[in-house]
């Protein structure tokens, strides 16, 4: 007679972490998404860059860390609101979301202008700039002669 497993728990089989941000804004939202969704993966990555624009994350403060998380969270809000907005069949649908578009495109400029919408430059070293440019880019080894010069140029 087979064995009839029986849980050690109650809890129901829903996954913890969310596949999607909240309706709501709440601290340190990307960490609480599903590390393996496309929209957590996009959202890093944008973060990431955006981070990189402002000077790096060395020269983030947590005030504008989380502003830059508050500015991701209006830009994901925002998307989902214009693909509503673009599926909506009927006029009154789609004036009763321009209001809360117009809304988070006001926070979402004033936020971009507290942090500051210009690129600002990062300190690296040279070092860590060949490395990143190295890794990335994984550029194919140089032939070289015996007598030291590139048997490629010729």
């Amino acid at each position: 007679m087979p064995k009839l497993y029986k849980r050690k728990t109650n809890r129901p089989y829903v996954n913890a972490k969310a596949k999607k941000p909240a309706a709501e804004y709440a601290p340190n939202f990307m960490d609480k998404l599903d590390q393996r969704t496309e929209l957590c993966r996009a959202l890093r990555t944008r973060f990431d860059s955006l981070a990189s624009d402002l000077g790096g994350h060395a020269k983030l403060s947590g005030i504008k860390s989380s502003l830059l998380e508050r500015f991701l969270f209006l830009e994901s809000t925002l998307a989902k609101i214009e693909s509503d907005m673009a599926t909506a069949t009927d006029a009154k649908t789609c004036s009763a979301l321009l209001g809360p578009w117009i809304q988070a495109c006001n926070s979402l400029l004033g936020i971009a202008r507290t942090l500051g919408i210009e690129r600002q430059a990062r300190n690296i070293d040279l070092k860590s700039y060949i490395a990143d440019v190295t890794d990335t880019q994984k550029l194919p080894p140089r032939v070289v002669g015996t007598n030291g010069h590139d048997l490629e140029d010729k």
